[in-house]
């Protein structure tokens, strides 16, 4: 799914780059760096982001998510920080889709 996400991904005061150095959230003014290597698989519809071997983040695509063979992905996916606390997912939409 890390190719599905490549670009960037902007909503509700975050960022998700995804590229070939791994995938960079940003949020809060916390610039974090997940490479490859620490990008895990979660079925056909989700990635989890590891730090120190526990989940620091999950990526869900949404419902509305299309892959097209020209042009970037249309939909959106959604960021979860991995938090025992109470929180909400944010949605992001695809910066190229609107261009």
């Amino acid at each position: 799914m890390g190719a599905e996400i490549y670009g960037q991904w902007h909503g509700n005061g975050a960022t998700v780059i995804g590229d070939t150095n791994g995938i960079t959230v940003i949020k809060d003014g916390k610039t974090e760096l997940f490479d490859w290597d620490h990008v895990i698989q979660y079925g056909t519809l989700a990635i989890v982001l590891m730090e120190n071997d526990e989940a620091a983040w999950t990526i869900s695509l949404n419902q509305n998510f299309r892959i097209h063979s020209e042009g970037p992905p249309s939909g959106e996916i959604r960021l979860y920080q991995a938090t025992m606390e109470k929180n909400k997912p944010i949605t992001l939409l695809n910066s190229r889709e609107n261009l």
